[in-house]
Parts: structure tokens; C-alpha cells; sequence
């Protein structure tokens, strides 16, 4: 475990941490790979715990819901997640 690095978000912590979690883990995975040459690889277990994140935040700024409640821009933030851990070399 000496080289595993790992970002967890409990059920019960702020929603926000949710939301930022996600993409730290994400910048650290391409510092790591595009910085310092390494080999990484990032799972990410549960993307509708950020898609909910998004909801909650969203009605807390009481932005106009899109389907089924969730935010207009849902689909494009999740968009750029996946972007971003979809980069495969060999």
C-alpha cells in the first residue's frame, strides 16, 4: 500500500467535499502521470454521489432544474470527468 494514494468522501461528509473530492483525485492522477512520469490508474466507485452533489448544490443556489431535477449542466460536468480519466497509453 506504500504506493497507493486514496481519496475517499463518506456518505455523511458535506456535499461539497463530494463534489471537489472527485476532482482533486483527478488532478493529482495528472500531476502524477503527466508531471512525474508515473503509471496511474484512478477508479472512481460511485458517480452518482457527485451527480446527487450536483443536484443538492444546485437547488442551493436555486438554479432552474433540467430533467428529472438535476442540473442543466450535469451531463457536461460529468462530461469533463470522464475527459479527463479517459486518457489510455500503453
Amino acid at each position: 500500500m506504500e504506493r497507493v494514494t486514496p481519496f475517499l468522501n463518506l456518505v455523511n461528509d458535506p456535499t461539497i467535499e463530494d463534489i471537489i473530492t472527485l476532482r482533486i483525485a483527478l488532478t493529482t492522477a495528472e500531476y502524477l502521470a503527466y508531471e512525474c512520469g508515473k503509471h496511474v490508474l484512478v477508479i472512481l466507485a460511485d458517480m452518482s454521489s457527485d451527480a446527487d452533489a450536483l443536484y443538492e448544490v444546485s437547488a442551493a443556489r436555486e438554479e432552474v432544474p433540467g430533467r428529472r431535477g438535476y442540473p442543466g449542466y450535469m451531463c457536461a460536468d460529468l462530461a469533463t470527468i470522464y475527459e479527463r480519466a479517459g486518457a489510455w497509453t500503453y
